[in-house]
């Protein structure tokens, strides 16, 4: 207001106006930086909190439901996968298993597998964090409840995150029990919970290269800066033009 009070009246629109498209530019940024696109080499590691220690099959999901072997983990043994390649059709990577590791596995395959699923949706290490809406609609009439949660908090990368996530709560689907929670913006697995029978699987997200934290805040940081240097700008450019004329 102080710096207003300088101009002449004919100026104040000028201002509003700079200040509106200034604040277009800084929303568009935002928006647009909040979207994750996943690309070969991204790694996603999980602590094993707990697991049933069953042999299990690893059945790839349908179609082809490929069989590539057996696996069984134990508790504090990791479990990850990096992505090899990043076709949004078709992602595949690498994952291990504790001391089992497969090749070429898609991440339907990871959901099938290890039940990180509810059937007819494949939810694996990647949700699909661009139509949450087409999720809602899959897992209808699957016993399951999807509910918005802000601000959860997890250690990952050895630091503390505050992150938006939404958790999908399975409750005797066939004889499924699980819980998975992933991040509303990149669409990544925090933590998941899937029991079947004697099968059973708890982890936890410990480690990734993938750029999670607080991406609304990274952006405001980011792009505001810019876009105050450039106020200041105008507006001694806008002070010393108005001294001229005077």
């Amino acid at each position: 207001m102080l710096i207003l009070a300088k101009f002449s009246k004919s100026t104040i629109p000028q201002i509003l106006a700079i200040l509106c498209i200034l604040n277009v530019i800084f929303s568009s940024a935002v928006t647009g930086n909040q979207a994750l696109n996943l690309k070969a080499g991204d790694i996603a590691e999980y602590t094993i909190i707990d697991a049933s220690e069953t042999i299990n099959f690893f059945y790839g999901a349908w179609p082809p439901g490929d069989y590539y072997g057996n696996w069984t983990v134990s508790q504090n043994e990791k479990i990850v996968y990096e992505i090899t390649n990043d076709n949004a059709a078709e992602m595949e990577g690498v994952l291990v298993l504790g001391n089992y590791t497969f090749n070429n596995i898609r991440n339907i395959d990871v959901a099938s597998a290890l039940a990180f699923s509810v059937y007819p949706w494949n939810g694996g290490f990647f949700a699909n964090a661009s139509d949450w809406t087409s999720i809602t609609e899959m897992i209808e009439n699957t016993n399951t409840s999807m509910t918005l949660i802000e601000n959860y908090e997890q250690i990952i990368n050895g630091d503390d995150y505050m992150i938006d996530i939404y958790e999908f709560n399975v409750e005797d689907y066939y004889g499924q029990y699980s819980l998975f929670r992933y991040d509303v913006a990149s669409g990544i697995l925090l933590n998941a919970f899937t029991s079947f029978g004697s099968y059973y699987l708890n982890i936890s997200l410990s480690l990734t290269n993938i750029d999670i934290q607080n991406t609304m805040t990274n952006a405001i940081a980011y792009y505001f800066l810019p876009a105050v240097v450039s106020l200041i700008f105008i507006v001694n450019f806008l002070q010393k033009r108005l001294r001229k004329k005077l």
